[in-house]
C-alpha cells in the first residue's frame, strides 16, 4: 500500500508538472523573433502583461474570422482594448501572426496575404512584449522600442496612453463588432479634441457644442502642441484645456476611455471582483445631441428616455438599424423640374417640426428675414426642401417629405 501511494503521489506531481509547463506555454511573456501563434491557437492567450490585467492573441469576431487584439483579461467579457485588423479580419484556418527574421510583425491571412504589420522590418528587432499598461511593443536587444500599439489606437484610449495630433479614436460601427464606425475623437486643425460624425453624405462636429466658440466651451485654441492623456487615477488633461475626471478617481486600478458605436465618449472603470465595468464620465447625457446617432430624416425624442423614428413619409432603411436612418417611402417619391426651380404637378405645403435642429445639410443662411421670405425662399430653389427658422435667423437645411 505504502509503494502504491508513493507512485499515486509521484504520479500527481508529474501531473501538476505538466499542468504548469502547459499554463507557462499558454501565457508566454514575449514573442520571439522567428515564432508565429496561428488562428488554430485561438484557445491559447498569445501574451499576457507582467500584472495579468491585459492579453494579446486571437479574437474570434465570427464563425470564421479573427482579429489580432489585446483585451482586458479580467473583464468578464474579454473587452477589446486594440485591434491591429479591425476592418480585415482573418480566416480561421490557415491565418498567422508571425514575427518575421527580418524584424516585421506580421498578421497573414490563409491565403498569404498580409493584412497587417509593423514598419520594423530591417531592424533590430528582437522580440515583442505585452506591458502592464497594455501597450504591445517590439523591441530591440537592448530594449529600445521600435514599435507600439500605443502609436495607433482603435476606439479605446488607456492610461498613460497619449493623444497627440496622429492619433486617434474611431469608434465600432455596431455594439460587439469590431469595424470602424462614424465617429471620431481627434484633435482638429484648431487644436481643439473634438467628436466628429463622418455619415455617408455629410460630416459635423458636434463636440464640443459648435454653436459656441471655443473659450464659451472652456477651450483654447492657442497650444499647437496637442497633447492630451488620462492619468493613473482617472483625470484626463489636454493642451486645449479640456478637463474632466472619473467619478471614483483614484480608486480604481483598470480604466478605458472608449468613444463608443453610438458617439458618446465615456470613461469606464473596471470592478476587479465581478469583473463588470462601469461609467464614471461621459460627454453627453443626452443621446439626442450626438450628430447621426438614429440616422438621416429621423427623430430623436425623450420620452422621456430617447425614441428614435423616422420623419413622415420615411421608412427605416435598415430596419434595425438606425445607423442607415430613413428614406422616403416608394409611395411618396416627389418628381422635381429642376428647369423652372420647382417640384412640378404637386402643391406643396410645410410641416413644422417645433424643437428641432437637423445638423450638417445647411445649403444657405440669411439674416434678417421674415417667416414667410424664409418659405418663398426656399420654393424658389430646386435644391431646398426644408429650412429652419430661429427668431429671425433661417437656415435652408435638410430634406423632407411634404
Amino acid at each position: 500500500m505504502a509503494m502504491r501511494g508513493v507512485h499515486i503521489f509521484t504520479a500527481l506531481i508529474s501531473f501538476l508538472l505538466m499542468l504548469t509547463i502547459a499554463v507557462a506555454e499558454d501565457q508566454k511573456k514575449y514573442l520571439a523573433r522567428g515564432s508565429s501563434i496561428s488562428t488554430q491557437d485561438d484557445t491559447k492567450t498569445m501574451l499576457v502583461s507582467p500584472n495579468g490585467d491585459f492579453a494579446c492573441g486571437f479574437y474570434k469576431v465570427a464563425t470564421n474570422a479573427f482579429t489580432f487584439s489585446i483585451w482586458f483579461s479580467r473583464s468578464s467579457e474579454k473587452t477589446v482594448a486594440w485591434t491591429a485588423n479591425r476592418d480585415a479580419p482573418v480566416n480561421s484556418k490557415g491565418s498567422k501572426l508571425t514575427f518575421r527574421k527580418d524584424g516585421g510583425l506580421a498578421l497573414v491571412d490563409y491565403n498569404g496575404t498580409v493584412v497587417w504589420s509593423t514598419n520594423t522590418t530591417a531592424t533590430g528587432a528582437s522580440r515583442a512584449e505585452l506591458q502592464n499598461s497594455g501597450n504591445l511593443i517590439v523591441m530591440d536587444s537592448e530594449g529600445q522600442c521600435l514599435w507600439e500599439s500605443f502609436d495607433s489606437p482603435t476606439d479605446t484610449l488607456l492610461p498613460l496612453q497619449l493623444m497627440t495630433r496622429d492619433t486617434k479614436l474611431v469608434s465600432a460601427s455596431a455594439r460587439g463588432l469590431p469595424y470602424s464606425g462614424l465617429y471620431t475623437f481627434f484633435f482638429d486643425s484648431n487644436n481643439l479634441l473634438s467628436l466628429i460624425y463622418n455619415g455617408p453624405e455629410t460630416s459635423s462636429i458636434y463636440w464640443p457644442n459648435p454653436a459656441f466658440l471655443s473659450w464659451d466651451n472652456g477651450r483654447t485654441t492657442y497650444y499647437s502642441s496637442r497633447h492630451g492623456v488620462l492619468d493613473s487615477d482617472g483625470w484626463f488633461i489636454a493642451t486645449d484645456q479640456l478637463n474632466f475626471e472619473a467619478s471614483d478617481h483614484g480608486q480604481k486600478d483598470v480604466m478605458r476611455l472608449t468613444l463608443d458605436y453610438d458617439g458618446n465618449l465615456r470613461l469606464y472603470s473596471l470592478n476587479m471582483t465581478t469583473g463588470k465595468w462601469s461609467v464614471t464620465w461621459m460627454a453627453f447625457r443626452r443621446v439626442c445631441e450626438i450628430h447621426g446617432v438614429c440616422g438621416k430624416n429621423s427623430l430623436c425624442i425623450y420620452k422621456p428616455d430617447p425614441q428614435f423614428s423616422c420623419l413622415e413619409g420615411f421608412e427605416m432603411v435598415k430596419p434595425g438599424d438606425w445607423s442607415q436612418g430613413c428614406s422616403y417611402k416608394a409611395n411618396a417619391t416627389l418628381i422635381w423640374n429642376n428647369n423652372s426651380n420647382s417640384k412640378s404637378n404637386h402643391r406643396f405645403i410645410f410641416k413644422k417640426i417645433p424643437h428641432t435642429d437637423f445638423y450638417g445639410y445647411d445649403l444657405n443662411y440669411s439674416n434678417p428675414v421674415t417667416l414667410w421670405q424664409c418659405k418663398r425662399m426656399c420654393l424658389d430653389n430646386a435644391d431646398c426642401q426644408a429650412f429652419e427658422y430661429h427668431k429671425g435667423n433661417p437656415k435652408i437645411t435638410i430634406m423632407i417629405s411634404i
